[in-house]
């Protein structure tokens, strides 16, 4: 082979391994492995309109009132009713996303104005199973009782 062959493939390896760099180090900026936003309860603060809808940013246009006074909402698993959050609660998530794995959604979703329940995102009941205590342990096969 002759030397302008050998610098030509030289150069396609390293522009070939450049691009392969650029492309891993695009995956791997924040954000890039976070999944698809699926659709959150909203309300609209004006008209009264619920609906579900993605929530890239807030606040959003009103389907039937055409006003921007869509928020997010929670809604009670006792009695079905909707209540927005509060806006400075709302903006605050928006600033500090990491806050609603540090505080936890009953910091953010508000409670139930009509019965006073904790509202969450969907409206279902959470049902926990009980912790064991220390006498509940099932014995091993073939270990005596004592």
């Amino acid at each position: 082979m002759n030397d302008d062959v050998k610098k030509w493939m030289l150069i396609a390896v390293i522009v070939a391994f450049m691009g392969w760099n650029a492309y891993q180090a695009f995956k791997l900026r924040p954000g890039a492995k976070a999944p698809d936003q699926r659709p959150n309860a909203v309300m609209c603060a004006e008209c009264g309109w619920t609906g579900f809808r993605e929530t890239l940013r807030l606040p959003q246009r009103c389907p039937k009132c055409h006003k921007m006074t869509v928020h997010f909402a929670g809604i009670c698993p006792e009695c079905g009713a909707w209540t927005p959050w509060e806006l400075w609660r709302e903006e605050l998530l928006y600033e500090h996303p990491r806050l609603f794995m540090d505080y936890g959604a009953d910091y953010f979703f508000p409670k139930c104005h009509k019965c006073g329940a904790q509202t969450n995102e969907n409206g279902k009941r959470v049902e926990l199973s009980p912790i064991p205590t220390g006498g509940d342990r099932p014995q091993r096969k073939g270990a005596s009782a004592q």
